[in-house]
């Protein structure tokens, strides 16, 4: 399964938010899911895109394609 998350260079964080945000979301996630690759980035606009989450199920999670803009 594939993550990738996108925050809008526009939104003030602060220093050191998007490594903390990656640490703690991959730690979640790979306790639900076996296969799982985050990536994190800064980009024009806000954006969540989940792909394979077929591949990567554990624990009896439904399959799902997800895609927020």
């Amino acid at each position: 399964m594939r993550i990738e998350l996108v925050i809008s260079r526009t939104k003030q964080l602060p220093e050191g938010a998007v490594p903390a945000l990656e640490k703690e979301l991959i730690t979640r996630l790979q306790n639900q899911y076996e296969n799982c690759n985050l990536t994190i980035r800064r980009g024009s606009q806000d954006g969540l895109s989940i792909i394979g989450a077929a591949e990567g199920l554990a624990y009896g999670n439904e399959p799902f394609y997800y895609r927020v803009r």
